[in-house]
């Protein structure tokens, strides 16, 4: 079998691995993708450029949502209690 050359994650995939990674028990949670944009003239020599915009990629992260919110979007959201459920079936008290 050939050894895999890339791997493809959906973003609520990242969203469960980010709240398993840090430790999150509760809440709603949903992927956060932040962005920078430039405009500018884009193309290979000065006679060829056209205007444009170039999108960099900052940080991949996630946000807590409320159920409400949650509710709009279920198929892009985490439950973190049903991913990542406290150890020992203890709810933390707030």
């Amino acid at each position: 079998m050939a050894d895999a050359t890339q791997y493809l994650l959906k973003l609520e995939e990242i969203t469960e691995l980010i709240i398993k990674k840090v430790g999150i028990h509760e809440g709603f949670w949903t992927a956060s993708v932040g962005m920078q944009m430039g405009a500018g003239n884009f193309g290979p020599a000065p006679d060829q450029q056209y205007p444009g915009v170039a999108v960099t990629l900052l940080n991949i992260g996630i946000q807590k949502i409320d159920e409400q919110t949650a509710a709009l979007t279920p198929s892009k959201v985490v439950d973190a209690a049903k991913v990542n459920p406290q150890p020992g079936g203890k709810k933390k008290s707030t």
